[in-house]
């Protein structure tokens, strides 16, 4: 602070003259003195003790009279003080502060005040007192009591500005948790620091899709149109690649003698003096950076890095807690396989579709696409492979599609492809042209090439549409196109509505069956065909429908498969069947061998958790001996979860009961079955058998599977026996068992009765 001889007044020189003592030991002032003698020593004894305040009074006029107080430097003048006006002390500025509070204690009323000086970081707290000779006289002078306070009020400042930097966390931190939106959280942070700190710039840079800049994502104070456009060079040689570089807190007191790195291009058009960055995230993870930008030196602290980085961790929380719930929702709308839409994401963007159609009145198709045979796939190149291509062919369905088209698998080989605002059905048609077009070029799978071909349904949807109208019809259109041959398309029609509509109906139908007693068992014998021994009974399931009549298997399986009614239909028929046998043991001719019975077990069914809980309850409700009772699989129920199904085959097989191929040679990979699955039995197909006679392919591939089970230790039947050649050939190739209608066809409950007893 200079003193009151410097040539140049300020306010600082007043350190000494607006911070008065009382009058000096022995001094008069007009005869009269605020204390003298012994008072006068103590108190000036307690004005020296006080290293930081200054005292002194002026008279009426403003004219300094006394000075003194530990405040002063030893160096100053004090006898230059006396007679000294105020303004002679201070500048104008100051003055214009400083006079009212001396004209008010001239008055006779005290005042306080905090004074920082014009041009001066230093702050001072005031006390303006009135002085009188006496008690009751006039006001004769103004006493002045002035107190260096520039630390406590820094050390407070600093205080307040923790708290409301503690408090602006606090509020990014709240609008974080009620799940304001990320970018707009970043524009709100940016907002927050610009106030908190005070400073003209702010930025949130993150990280471009490129990897090669960041984005000025949020900010305050740019030039118009650079927030979310302007792009920040990541080297090193800037300060915000060096800060992502470093992972660390940044800081540049004064730019003018920076020399690690320099400012990038829109930072230096700013006339930015100092600057404070952090990353956003951590070692492990980087988003971005915040930046905090003044014009002026110095304008940055520690503390002030550390509110920047507290700021920054809320973004990171946010920024990561909305990259896991996007994963989330990925996984939870695709395909993991694929990466392709799932079919919950499919049909939220058809009901989208269908809600703007009902405004625009628009045309969509929905094709459904199931590839042909993939199940030969599967069995010869195994399931790794077959996933390989089922990847491919999405990439390549997907490729050929517009980008407004959904195309989404369903699992399986299911896709689906959602075709919106097309003009009509020969564009549809036309789509799916394309879609066989690019389904024509093999694939190469581990150095195999691999053709696939596929059967489309197509459905066209306007706004009346429903999504899961759509998809049923679409899927019954597939279906058409299969049972045609395959590779080819089918459209919607009329007949196929009709169609659905019996299926659905079927499907009611069905229900209410299961809930009665229309579900009923008829049994085909299995016999020796050498004597005609009966040896056992294949259990067959029939409706007996209110208005349709006597049902076949052909007539709803389909349906029960397709809803997944076929586990109840099943647990009905195995529990009918095992209560059945258990009445032959006292019917049979042989009690020490009586008739086994076998139950047909669909795919669906296998896979069902419950079904081993499902066949021991039926087995105990009956008193059945498990080795009574066979379970027939088809090859196509072993190619899903194989090591699922294997569990559970080899725990039936342990526990007693047999199990048996259906269809033995249909498919394309029985002798890979044969080996890996516990089977007791094998079931020649009718198909093989129907030319044993009259084709001699067929009739060596009888024979080799007769001669394979016999190597095996396997027993092999033969299904569709119709004729006594038929049954004369397999005897003579050594075909144990055989069923058909030579023997007998399928009879009810009471006819085994009957035949039992002979």
């Amino acid at each position: 602070m200079p003193s009151a001889a410097r040539p140049n007044p300020s306010f600082d020189a007043l350190a000494a003259s607006a911070r008065p003592s009382p009058l000096e030991p022995g001094q008069t002032n007009g005869g009269t003195s605020p204390c003298s003698g012994e008072a006068a020593a103590r108190y000036q004894a307690l004005i020296h003790s006080l290293p930081d305040t200054v005292v002194a009074v002026f008279d009426r006029e403003l004219r300094g009279v006394t000075i003194d107080g530990g405040g002063l430097p030893d160096e100053f003048d004090r006898t230059a003080f006396k007679g000294r006006p105020l303004n002679g002390f201070v500048g104008s500025e100051d003055f214009a502060v400083l006079e009212p509070h001396y004209r008010r204690a001239l008055e006779g009323a005290a005042s306080s005040m905090e004074f920082v000086p014009h041009d001066s970081e230093l702050v001072y707290a005031l006390d303006f007192l009135p002085l009188r000779q006496h008690p009751e006289g006039p006001v004769a002078e103004v006493f002045t009591l002035a107190r260096d306070i520039s630390e406590r009020s820094r050390v407070e400042a600093e205080r307040r500005q923790r708290t409301a930097q503690q408090a602006a966390v606090a509020e990014l931190g709240v609008a974080a948790l009620e799940g304001v939106e990320v970018g707009a959280l970043m524009d709100e942070a940016v907002s927050i620091v610009a106030r908190t700190l005070g400073v003209e710039l702010c930025e949130v840079l993150e990280l471009s899709p490129s990897r090669e800049s960041l984005l000025l994502r949020a900010g305050v104070g740019w030039k118009d149109g650079l927030v979310r456009s302007a792009a920040i060079p990541m080297g090193s040689e800037f300060y915000a690649g060096f800060t992502w570089g470093s992972r660390g807190r940044v800081l540049v007191g004064d730019w003018s003698e920076e020399r690690r790195f320099k400012p990038t291009p829109i930072l230096r058009t700013e006339d930015a003096a100092s600057s404070a960055t952090v990353t956003i995230g951590g070692q492990s993870r980087l988003y971005g950076v915040l930046g905090a930008h003044a014009k002026r030196p110095g304008a940055f602290n520690e503390h002030d890095v550390d509110f920047l980085q507290a700021i920054a961790n809320v973004l990171a929380e946010a920024i990561g807690r909305r990259a896991a719930e996007q994963h989330v929702r990925h996984q939870a709308l695709h395909d993991p396989l694929t990466g392709l839409p799932n079919r919950t994401l499919l049909l939220e963007r058809i009901g989208h579709w269908i809600d703007r159609a009902a405004r625009s009145h628009g045309t969509a198709a929905l094709l459904f696409v199931d590839l042909d045979n993939f199940k030969v796939v599967n069995d010869v190149l195994g399931h790794e492979a077959g996933d390989e291509l089922l990847a491919l062919v999405g990439e390549r369905i997907a490729a050929a599609m517009r980008a407004s088209d959904t195309v989404a698998r369903l699992g399986g080989d299911e896709f689906v492809v959602f075709c919106e605002d097309i003009s009509g059905e020969h564009h549809a048609l036309s789509l799916v042209e394309r879609l066989f077009e690019v389904l024509e070029a093999p694939f190469d799978v581990r150095q195999r090439r691999h053709h696939v071909t596929a059967s489309v349904g197509i459905a066209l949807a306007d706004e009346g549409s429903a999504a899961d109208d759509l998809m049923r019809d679409a899927d019954a259109a597939m279906y058409r196109a299969k049972e045609r041959g395959r590779n080819r398309y089918e459209v919607f029609d009329s007949e196929m509505h009709a169609w659905s509509r019996k299926w659905l109906e079927t499907e009611a139908d069905l229900r209410r069956a299961l809930a009665g007693s229309e579900l009923v068992n008829v049994y085909q014998p299995i016999v020796r065909p050498g004597d005609g021994l009966i040896t056992g009974f294949e259990a067959l399931v029939r409706w007996q429908h209110p208005t349709r009549g006597l049902l076949g298997p052909a007539d709803f399986i389909e349906v029960a498969e397709q809803s997944g009614l076929i586990v109840e239909v099943g647990t009905h028929v195995l529990r009918e069947a095992c209560a059945e046998a258990a009445r032959w043991q006292a019917l049979s001719e042989r009690p020490a061998e009586p008739p086994r019975v076998s139950v047909n077990v669909s795919p669906r069914q296998l896979a069902d958790p419950g079904l081993t809980d499902t066949v021991i309850e039926a087995l105990d409700a009956a008193g059945l001996e498990p080795s009574l009772l066979s379970l027939e699989i088809t090859e196509s129920a072993l190619v899903g979860d194989a090591e699922s199904t294997l569990e559970v085959l080899t725990r039936l097989k342990d526990f007693g009961i047999r199990i048996e191929l259906d269809d033995f040679g249909t498919g394309y990979s029985s002798l890979t079955y044969l080996r890996r699955f516990p089977i007791d039995a094998v079931k020649i197909d009718r198909s093989f058998v129907s030319g044993l006679v009259t084709s001699p392919e067929d009739s060596a591939i009888v024979g080799a599977v007769i001669s394979m089970g016999r190597s095996l230790g396997l027993h092999v039947i033969a299904e569709g026996v119709e004729t006594s050649a038929q049954a004369e050939e397999l005897a003579a190739l050594g075909c144990g068992l055989a069923q058909g209608f030579l023997f007998a066809r399928p009879m009810d409950a009471q006819a085994t009765h009957e035949l039992l007893r002979g």
